[in-house]
Parts: C-alpha cells; structure tokens; sequence
C-alpha cells in the first residue's frame, strides 16, 4: 500500500501569502494524489497544493490522499489563516458635553484575535474611578467627562 511522509501538518500562513501544502507519498506502483478540502475534491493530482494569495476563506481542513492498486492512505493539514487587525463600523468623531457619560467602542476583526489598548496621551488607560473598560477592551465607558469642551477627537491606530 502506499505510503505518506511525515510533514508539516499544521499550516499557518499571513493573509495574502502563498500557501503550500506539500504531500511526498511512496509505494508501488506509484500512488496517485488526490486532494479534498472539506470531504469535496479539489481540482489538482499534484503532490503540491499551492494558494498564491490566501484569503480567510482558505482557512480549514485540507485531505492528502494517496492511492494505488494495493490500497489508498489519507493525512490532514489544518490551515489556519493570520488576518491583520482592520477596525469595522468606525466613529471618528464622538461629541460628548461637559459632565456627560460617554462610550467609545473600538470593534476589530483579525485573526489571532486582536488585543486592543485604549491610550490617551500616548499612555495606556486602565480602569479607573471615572473609567471602566470592557473585559476585551473594545467599549471604554467614561462616566463623567472632564476636561472635554463640547467634543472629543478619537485617533484609531493599527
């Protein structure tokens, strides 16, 4: 029967790299390449499987199947997929009068999931007694503005 070589098993690429899978399969005679993603067959008998830019949707599980006349073996790759950080439904401009409550939400999407640090003066914000910050840190609650006139300037950066 035929047989796969070890390899790389888990795969993880950045957002618009080049993806390789590599399948090195023996036996005799030689055994033909069939690819799956999902359960459904891929369009390639290569012993490479190559994404030239890949997208979040490429992430998954990907099947290596090696088959001859004296029997078929199968070996998984997990493919995940690091997307950079990018800001979604952004405010950049939040108007909040003296002595008023105020709530900034910070929502980003990325793959590892983003850690996100509110900073005011170049200088991280903790949780204070007049701020409190969700437990991911994408709402920053200010209870009672001080220091604002009439508005205040939000700058977002990745």
């Amino acid at each position: 029967p035929p047989m796969i070589l070890e390899g790389e098993r888990v795969v993880q690429v950045k957002e618009d790299a080049t993806l390789i899978l590599e399948c090195i399969a023996t036996g005799n005679p030689k055994p033909i390449i069939v690819w799956k993603r999902d359960g459904q067959l891929l369009n390639t008998r290569d012993s490479r499987f190559v994404i030239a830019s890949s997208k979040a949707s490429d992430a998954g599980r990907y099947t290596c199947e090696a088959r001859n006349e004296a029997g078929k073996v199968s070996t998984d790759f997990v493919v995940d997929i690091f997307i950079k950080p990018h800001f979604r439904d952004l405010k950049t401009e939040i108007r909040v009068h003296n002595g008023e409550q105020a709530r900034l939400e910070c929502k980003v999407d990325g793959n590892p999931e983003p850690n996100i640090t509110w900073m005011r003066g170049g200088r991280p914000i903790e949780d204070m007694r007049n701020i409190i910050l969700s437990p991911r840190g994408e709402t920053m609650m200010i209870l009672k503005s001080r220091r604002f006139k009439f508005f205040h300037n939000a700058n977002f950066e990745l």
